[in-house]
């Protein structure tokens, strides 16, 4: 039987662990299609807390699935849009090592899906989106989109005002108040506003 010396092991050893690593392959349920990072062009992927604060801007890389707690406000640390789990926008390629400043995106560039730390505005503009997808004419739309203006810009508006304005949106665009769309708009108002819509 043939056996290896000990010093011929040591050999062999040391040349495995000096190859080269293999370059890592992407992940191809973290990256959005059309991402070419392999050519260092793109987006960078990034990790950021539930709250809106960035980690890591510039990851070529998924990161793993539990990335711990922001260290300036506790909240989850999150390296993937919760809605399609493809990457979190990060820095541009060109711009990595530039002095620009990096601010988190507020939708998914993958779903179009509002991100956790997007804010009332930012929902109402998903509501806009939704609109256009609503079989509607021209002019319903524009004043569905007035009213939605007037809700996203108008912070001190009354709770009975906010009733008559949602319950103009609500005769005028009905899709807007089913399905995943509701999820939204109950996240807009408050409990006495979905009482007097009845939802």
């Amino acid at each position: 039987m043939w056996r290896l010396s000990q010093f011929s092991l040591r050999i062999i050893m040391y040349g495995q662990s000096r190859r080269p690593p293999r370059p890592l392959q992407p992940d191809p349920t973290f990256w959005r299609p059309g991402d070419s990072w392999v050519n260092e062009e793109g987006p960078r992927a990034a990790t950021v807390c539930r709250r809106g604060h960035p980690i890591e801007i510039t990851l070529t890389v998924a990161p793993s699935r539990d990335l711990g707690f922001c260290n300036e406000c506790g909240a989850q640390i999150i390296g993937r849009c919760p809605t399609c789990n493809i990457r979190i926008r990060g820095m541009e390629t060109g711009l990595v090592g530039a002095m620009t400043k990096y601010a988190p995106p507020k939708f998914c560039d993958g779903c179009g899906e509002p991100l956790p730390w997007a804010n009332r505005q930012d929902y109402i503009y998903q509501l806009e989106n939704l609109l256009d997808t609503e079989e509607i004419d021209q002019h319903t739309r524009l004043l569905v989109l007035e009213d939605l203006e007037r809700l996203r810009t108008e912070a001190d508006l009354g709770q009975d005002k906010q009733v008559e304005v949602w319950k103009r949106i609500k005769d005028r665009a009905p899709g807007l108040f089913m399905g995943s769309a509701t999820k939204i708009v109950q996240s807009l108002i408050t409990a006495y506003v979905s009482q007097k819509l009845g939802i």
